[in-house]
């Protein structure tokens, strides 16, 4: 183990950490998370941005579970983390869902502005790690073809929600109206201005690259 590395045994007592992850963990779930979030991206190799999602959707389940031990009480809750934070936390929920999940929230008792301002960014999650619990990020520049599937499938899909709402609100407002049974698909493409070969990011991921890569083997 590094010297920058933290034993994830003694983690508890090592971290006293007020920044927003160590706030959000203190409000909404237990010190035993700062241990887990610290195992994850050492030893299963979690990226920063699977950690952001994973702590914003801890956070959601903190607050559901404080929820349920109080007087309010919630049997059951009609929305998973992950739906909760696409309301709150980013573009990717229409409108009325977004509307429906924060009524559904205060409902159950839950502060839903105070927990819209917990979330955080992946951007949150390295200066954590680096300044809270001394773990160097920085190396943090490798990327696999898993890695980039799945970067690239979450930027089309905020990419597709963000226009979703955009046309339903240009039909809302009768500037060009459409049905409410309606698609939006985002299909990146990548072109190389050398050799002219164009593929869509699916197939560049999945390939050697362009035929400039050819180009450079026979020289």
């Amino acid at each position: 183990m590094s010297s920058n590395q933290h034993d994830t045994d003694t983690i508890d007592a090592d971290i006293t950490c007020n920044c927003k992850i160590g706030s959000g963990i203190e409000k909404y779930t237990q010190d035993a998370f700062h241990r887990e979030i610290i195992r994850q991206y050492q030893d299963d190799d979690v990226s920063l941005r699977d950690l952001e999602e994973r702590i914003n959707k801890e956070l959601v389940t903190g607050a559901i579970r404080r929820a349920e031990s109080t007087e309010w009480g919630v049997a059951s809750f009609d929305a998973t983390p992950e739906e909760i934070v696409q309301a709150l936390h980013t573009d990717e929920a229409s409108p009325g869902e977004e509307k429906r999940i924060e009524t559904r929230l205060k409902q159950a008792g839950i502060d839903t502005e105070a927990l819209r301002k917990s979330f955080i960014s992946y951007r949150t999650v390295k200066n954590h790690l680096n300044d809270c619990v001394d773990i160097d990020t920085s190396t943090e520049s490798t990327i696999t073809r898993t890695d980039a599937r799945n970067t690239v499938g979450w930027a089309r899909k905020r990419c597709e929600a963000v226009i979703t709402r955009t046309v339903e609100r240009l039909s809302k407002t009768g500037i060009a109206t459409i049905s409410d049974d309606f698609d939006v698909t985002v299909t990146p493409r990548v072109t190389c201005n050398e050799c002219g070969d164009s593929m869509t990011i699916s197939e560049f991921i999945g390939s050697d690259g362009c035929s400039c890569s050819d180009d450079d083997t026979d020289e």
